[in-house]
């Protein structure tokens, strides 16, 4: 029975040796295979946009696919995604926009010992960096939405500071303005003064220094419409005796101001003319004077403030604002010279 069990022991020991020597020889063999490494470079200059290549084609999901080759047990084990993370240093980029190439070396693939990359590839660089420019900012009582409380209208709205610096992208510095527009900023529900901060409106990807928006709100004017106003003719001093406007009429003139100034002011308070030019006086003079009864119609109007308490404060809308604008017109007689 020992030599038995003796022949019974060699068996197994030689079975063990036998599957020793397969996994160390299938462990030692050389295999061969595609790894996907996450690609992150890390670069200390900010740029308005960077993009890596091969070949001219970018990189996709920013994920390097290479072939790595060694020990088919430690080259089967590796996982995709391995850490690929090079450091690009600042002086390399030294235009604003520009391609450079970026050298690899094995060790920043981050792989275990015996495992080599068959061929590491040219990464190109493309890359478009920031400049510095200098805008005005253009603010505008227009760039307002929603309505304040009512009564009260938009007086002006003023950028603080009006210069400011932008960062903007060097392929697109050409594109940009030296007057740059603001966001319309909301006036819903206000009264009074408020600042509020500001954002450029345009579609170029700038990076703007802080600013902020002064809106002033002030109480809206009163409009009415002050009738039975005297409508005159204004003259040429050597047309006074020859020209009359004819039915003199009494029109009705709109105004804004100040709701006191409402209840005080009267028509006497306005003078209403149409204009009668010397150019055009003096076609019109010989035509009268081969045609008697001759008249003409004129439309060109005006209207002055002569009560010296509301000329700063009440300013005319609209004259005959009870005609139609095309009907707005006064007929003139000229009478035949002596």
């Amino acid at each position: 029975m020992i030599w038995l069990r003796a022949y019974i022991g060699s068996i197994i020991m030689a079975f063990l040796m036998a599957i020793f020597t397969w996994v160390w020889l299938y462990s030692e063999s050389t295999a061969t295979r595609p790894l996907e490494f996450e690609f992150k470079p890390r670069v200390d200059v900010e740029f308005a946009s960077i993009r890596y290549e091969i070949g001219g084609v970018p990189l996709k999901g920013g994920n390097l696919r290479i072939e790595v080759t060694g020990p088919r047990g430690v080259v089967e084990t590796l996982r995709p995604l391995f850490p690929c993370a090079p450091v690009i240093g600042s002086g390399l980029f030294t235009q604003d926009e520009g391609k450079i190439p970026l050298s690899l070396q094995r060790e920043e693939f981050r792989l275990p010992p015996k495992v080599e990359i068959k061929e590491i590839p040219q990464i190109d660089v493309r890359y478009v960096k920031y400049v510095s420019r200098v805008v005005r900012i253009v603010a505008e009582t227009t760039d307002t939405e929603d309505d304040p409380v009512s009564g009260w209208r938009v007086a002006s709205v003023r950028a603080l500071p009006s210069e400011i610096h932008v960062n903007v992208p060097a392929d697109r510095v050409q594109d940009l303005p030296s007057r740059v527009p603001i966001e319309r900023i909301s006036v819903k529900g206000r009264t009074g003064n408020f600042i509020a901060p500001g954002r450029l409106r345009t579609d170029i990807p700038v990076k703007a220094q802080d600013f902020h928006l002064e809106v002033a709100l002030e109480r809206a004017p009163a409009i009415w419409t002050i009738k039975d106003v005297a409508l005159h003719i204004a003259l040429p001093p050597e047309a006074a005796s020859r020209v009359r406007l004819r039915n003199p009429h009494r029109i009705e003139v709109k105004v804004e101001g100040p709701t006191e100034a409402q209840e005080q002011i009267v028509s006497a308070d306005l003078y209403a003319y149409v204009r009668l030019k010397a150019d055009l006086y003096a076609q019109l003079r010989s035509s009268a004077d081969q045609n008697p009864g001759f008249s003409t119609n004129l439309r060109d109007f005006g209207c002055d403030i002569i009560n010296e308490k509301f000329r700063d404060t009440v300013k005319v809308v609209e004259i005959m604002s009870d005609q139609d604008a095309r009907n707005r017109e006064a007929t003139v007689d000229v009478l035949p010279g002596n």
